[in-house]
């Protein structure tokens, strides 16, 4: 049986929280700490529209979360290679336990233009924000141009550059 790859799209507009890891926790004081800005330019378009969309809400822009980075990308990559939305959120929760403590959140979406995302809410509130993103170009035949996977790591959590 061939997977419909239809199935897993989500539109941008509802970037789903897809998976959130919690348990005994590995505290840095006043939560995570990122360092740098997007290496890969079509990450930092997104990151720039995150911005952007929290700037227009008078709230503090979000800090990168450098070490989160090449997993973020990973999870883009196998997004983009078919892998189910679901999978792809659980296995990057998953590998960002094990190697960073507790608290993390994933987000993913296929979209068509980086430069013109939906934000679900949740990303544009609050006073603090961690985040890598991860791009890849879409390879198969489902809609949209690439993946997006969002990785925040949430009060308490350990990760820091």
């Amino acid at each position: 049986m061939t997977p419909n790859p239809n199935r897993y799209r989500r539109p941008a507009s509802a970037l789903l929280v897809l998976c959130i890891a919690l348990g005994g926790a590995c505290v840095t004081p006043g939560g995570p700490r990122g360092g740098g800005h997007p290496t890969d330019p079509d990450e930092d378009a997104v990151f720039a529209t995150l911005v952007a969309g929290r700037a227009e809400r008078n709230l503090r822009p979000p800090t990168w979360v450098s070490t989160l980075e090449p997993l973020a990308h990973e999870g883009a990559e196998a997004l983009a290679g078919g892998a189910p939305g679901h999978v792809v959120g659980q296995e990057v929760v998953r590998k960002a336990v094990e190697r960073f403590g507790h608290y993390i959140s994933v987000w993913w979406a296929i979209v068509d233009d980086l430069r013109n995302v939906t934000w679900n809410p949740r990303l544009l509130s609050g006073r603090g924000l961690g985040v890598a993103v991860g791009v890849a170009l879409m390879r198969t035949t489902a809609p949209g141009r690439y993946a997006v996977v969002i990785i925040l790591p949430e009060p308490g959590a350990s990760a820091s550059p």
